[in-house]
């Protein structure tokens, strides 16, 4: 099983660095903004692709925010498809999309093709104060991802560091 799970990590940061050099330099308007998560080690070995109009980078992903940025949660476009298929919804991949941050809650909110919003990582709000947080994944999110939580799953595991820069 490790052994499986280091040759998908190193699968994965190997698609990471190929998408990265072949994605186009913007992908669409970002004139307020973007938030960009720099992925952890974990991330990257269940992450498949960047689904548009979000884009992977040196940085890491990159989604535009959309939507009005002083009111209520941080929206954006665009997402990620992640290797599901020892999830309990069964699914070899999920997709993820037009995730929502809400700053107040510490909480990160995305659309899963199939099954809806979800509340997918959590960060420290207090940690967000300087639009830098890292972020843990969610029990809702393990289930999904590795169908299980606790020592087995990657509930309160890092998900990676998100940095939102407003324009």
């Amino acid at each position: 099983m490790q052994k499986s799970r280091t040759i998908l990590a190193v699968s994965a940061a190997v698609a990471l660095t190929a998408a990265a050099f072949s994605a186009p330099a913007v992908a669409g308007p970002d004139k307020k903004g973007t938030t960009t998560v720099a992925p952890s080690a974990l991330t990257l070995s269940v992450l498949n692709k960047e689904l548009r109009p979000a884009r992977l980078t040196d940085d890491g992903a990159v989604f535009r925010i959309v939507g009005n940025p002083n009111k209520g949660p941080i929206k954006h476009v665009g997402g990620l498809e992640v290797d599901g298929s020892a999830g309990i919804l069964g699914d070899s991949t999920l997709k993820l999309r037009n995730f929502r941050i809400k700053v107040a809650d510490g909480v990160v909110v995305g659309n899963v093709e199939g099954f809806g919003k979800a509340e997918l990582f959590t960060f420290d709000p207090a940690d967000a104060a300087d639009l830098e947080a890292t972020l843990f994944f969610t029990e809702t999110a393990s289930l999904a991802i590795v169908g299980t939580t606790g020592a087995d799953g990657i509930d309160g595991k890092e998900a990676g560091v998100a940095t939102i820069d407003l324009k």
